[in-house]
């Protein structure tokens, strides 16, 4: 958790280890508050232009496929929790049998998913390096780390990603928007007052909220991050007290 006062600034909540995202910091209820700040690049590893999959098959047969498979995956999925239900409820523990084309069955259903989403990954790959402009295939690299725009009003919270390709071929540039596994939303107000007295006037139970906080949602491939910014007001002297706290889960399918 971290806390942040109206006179702080920014840059010193900066970690040694990373570059810290600046917040949030609004004077009023209804002020609009907008920050900018750079994002990672899609793609971590080193681009690669060979792709036999997609080079063999094409494009489309590619995704056909790899959307088939992942929906596939899916209905195993459910029909699992299905199968599990019974099992505990039906099928005694110890019928070792069950167990067994259980453990089979998770083992297929996880390969299964696996290579749908492979396939999804390569034809998302395959777009993403295709030049606009000249045609060529592989050919586009992010040239510059995104940009991450945040809009916090009153009423709504928006997250938007710009990102930067370049074809290395004939020089074209393209700004793509992308969503890139970020999701924005208002939290509810809580009405309890903050027991920590004011880091300004020293009066106690002073700290209100004044406006909606901020949740926001980052995933990768296993776990959400997710950053809640809450306002704080002091109701005697007016001063602002930010706190943004962070906490990691696991995603459960």
């Amino acid at each position: 958790m971290e806390a942040i006062s109206e006179k702080e600034p920014s840059d010193q909540r900066a970690s040694e280890e990373n570059k810290k995202i600046p917040h949030h910091n609004p004077t009023s209820s209804d002020e609009t508050s907008i920050i900018k700040y750079e994002g990672w690049e899609k793609y971590s590893f080193q681009y690669n232009d060979s792709h036999p999959l997609i080079n063999t098959f094409g494009v489309k047969i590619i995704s056909f496929f790899g959307q088939l498979i992942n929906k596939l995956g899916q209905l195993l999925s459910i029909i699992w929790l299905i199968y599990w239900f019974i099992y505990v409820l039906i099928i005694t523990q110890t019928d070792t049998l069950g167990m067994k084309i259980h453990f089979a069955y998770i083992g297929l259903m996880i390969i299964i998913i696996l290579i749908g989403n492979y396939l999804l990954n390569e034809v998302e790959y395959y777009k993403d390096t295709m030049c606009k402009f000249c045609g060529r295939e592989y050919a586009c690299r992010e040239f510059k780390k995104p940009e991450i725009k945040e809009i916090s009003t009153p009423d709504s919270f928006n997250i938007t990603c710009t990102s930067f390709w370049k074809c290395k071929y004939c020089g074209h540039e393209d700004l793509r928007p992308e969503k890139r596994n970020l999701r924005a939303y208002k939290g509810k107000m809580n009405s309890k007052q903050r027991k920590d007295p004011c880091k300004k006037c020293g009066k106690e139970k002073a700290y209100q909220e004044f406006r909606r906080p901020d949740i926001k949602e980052s995933y990768s491939s296993i776990t959400c991050t997710i950053t809640t910014t809450t306002y704080y007001k002091c109701k005697y002297c007016g001063s602002i007290y930010i706190e943004v706290e962070e906490k990691m889960e696991t995603i459960e399918d």
